[in-house]
């Protein structure tokens, strides 16, 4: 019988042009979303200014670790890296990282013994 063929056919069809419509309202959205970004960018740049912490959030934009310790945590949930290094030296470079960290964090500077030092 050729009506369930062309029935099927039909529906095969509406499916994919469902599909590039989708597609399709998706580029447009992200057309139209394009030069709002590229003007703040623009504007942020032209003055030499960073993005604010809302600018930075409505673009998606992750904050960087601010430290070796944030970043160590980071490291330390990606499985991309244990699985790149391996768990052994995945584990003895977090292990000595972050013995490097407590060292550093007890280290008086020469800039904190000039600034502080000669306060007291």
């Amino acid at each position: 019988d050729l009506f369930p063929l062309l029935a099927r056919r039909c529906t095969a069809e509406d499916a994919i042009e469902g599909a590039i419509a989708r597609v399709t309202a998706d580029q447009i959205a992200a057309t139209r979303l394009l030069p709002r970004v590229r003007a703040m960018l623009t504007r942020c740049l032209d003055r030499g200014d960073e993005l604010t912490a809302t600018e930075r959030a409505k673009a998606g934009i992750a904050e960087l670790p601010v430290n070796l310790s944030e970043a160590l945590d980071e490291m330390e949930r990606s499985e991309l890296v244990r699985a790149s290094l391996g768990e052994h030296i995945f584990e003895w470079f977090l292990r000595n990282k972050r013995a490097e960290w407590a060292a550093y964090r007890t280290h008086v500077s020469s800039f904190e013994l000039d600034r502080y030092l000669r306060a007291w």
